[in-house]
């Protein structure tokens, strides 16, 4: 999808390698030990304030990168 869109490869790897990132961080520290979390269900909050905050910062980025390709294409603004 990201050739036929016409991604630079530039900003695909580094889009996957940041993705990749936050996914083997967040899959490790969840699975670590999951009978942390049944015991102090109050660190669950880490977990979802972590994925919000990974969720804020993308879509800053992606506005980021979607203002920079407006710009590319009309050259006016």
């Amino acid at each position: 999808a990201a050739a036929l869109a016409g991604m630079r490869l530039r900003s695909f790897a580094a889009a996957l390698a940041i993705g990749k990132a936050i996914m083997v961080f967040a899959v490790s520290y969840i699975g670590y030990d999951l009978s942390r979390y049944a015991e102090h269900p109050v660190q669950v909050l880490y977990v979802v304030v972590f994925l919000a905050a990974s969720i804020l910062v993308s879509k800053k980025i992606e506005a980021f990168f979607a203002r920079n390709a407006a710009k590319q294409t009309d050259p006016d603004q």
